[in-house]
C-alpha cells in the first residue's frame, strides 16, 4: 500500500501524523547538521586559540570570532570583550553567554520529543476509532463476510503502525542528540576554563 492509500485508508488521525512525521525528520536532519563538531568548534578558531600566547594572538582571535555565530567563537569573544575585568566577572558573564548557547545547541529537541511522545498516541486513537467504526457496522448488519471484517481490523491498525514508525527513530534521535549536547557543552566548558585562565596570565 502507497503512502497515499495509507493516508486514506488511516482517516484524518493520518493529518497530524503526516505533520508529526515531516517536522521530525526536518529536526532531525537540522540537527544532525548543526550539532556536528566542526559547526561548534570552527577549526580555524581551535587553531589559533591553541596558539594564543600574547596581546597581539588575541587581536587576530577575537577578529576571527568576531562574526561568527557558532558557540566556541561566540564564547570566546565575550570573553574577551571583559578580558580587563577580574576573573570571577569573566567567569560569571561567560556562564551566562553559555547558557544561551547551549539553549541553542538544544533548539527542536523539544518539539521532536514531544513528536515521540504524540505520534503513537494519535496512532492509537485512530486506531480506536477505526475499531469503534468496524463494530458500529457490525452492530447494524452483523458479522457479514468475516474476510472483510478482518480487512476493516487492519485498515484500523494502520495509523498505530505509521505512529510507531514515527515515534522510534524520534525518540532514539532525542535521547542521541540529548547527550550530544551535554558533550559538546562539557567539552565548551573545559575549553573555557583553559582559555580565560591563559587569559588572565597574558593580561599578568
Amino acid at each position: 500500500m502507497s503512502w497515499l492509500g495509507m493516508l486514506y485508508e488511516g482517516g484524518w488521525v493520518m493529518v497530524p501524523l503526516a505533520l508529526c512525521s515531516v517536522l521530525g525528520l526536518a529536526i532531525i536532519l537540522e540537527r544532525f547538521f548543526s550539532l556536528k563538531r566542526s559547526k561548534i568548534f570552527p577549526p580555524d578558531v581551535l587553531n589559533l586559540l591553541s596558539k594564543v600566547t600574547n596581546e597581539k594572538d588575541l587581536e587576530s582571535l577575537y577578529t576571527t570570532c568576531k562574526y561568527k555565530t557558532a558557540p566556541l567563537p561566540v564564547l570566546i569573544r565575550e570573553s574577551l570583550n571583559v578580558r580587563n575585568e577580574p576573573k570571577e566577572i569573566i567567569l560569571e558573564h561567560v556562564q551566562f553567554v553559555g547558557r544561551t548557547q547551549m539553549t541553542n545547541m538544544e533548539r527542536g529537541l523539544a518539539l521532536l520529543q514531544i513528536i515521540a511522545v504524540v505520534s503513537p498516541l494519535l496512532g492509537l486513537l485512530g486506531t480506536v476509532l477505526g475499531m469503534v467504526d468496524i463494530f458500529n457496522a457490525v452492530t447494524k448488519g452483523g458479522l457479514g463476510n468475516p474476510q472483510m471484517l478482518a480487512q476493516g481490523i487492519s485498515k484500523a491498525l494502520i495509523t498505530t503502525v505509521v505512529g510507531l514508525i514515527i515515534a522510534i527513530p524520534s525518540l532514539v534521535a532525542y535521547h542521541l542528540y540529548v547527550r550530544r549536547v551535554e558533550e559538546l557543552g562539557m567539552e565548551l566548558q573545559d575549553i573555557l576554563l583553559n582559555f580565560i585562565a591563559r587569559l588572565k596570565s597574558i593580561r599578568n
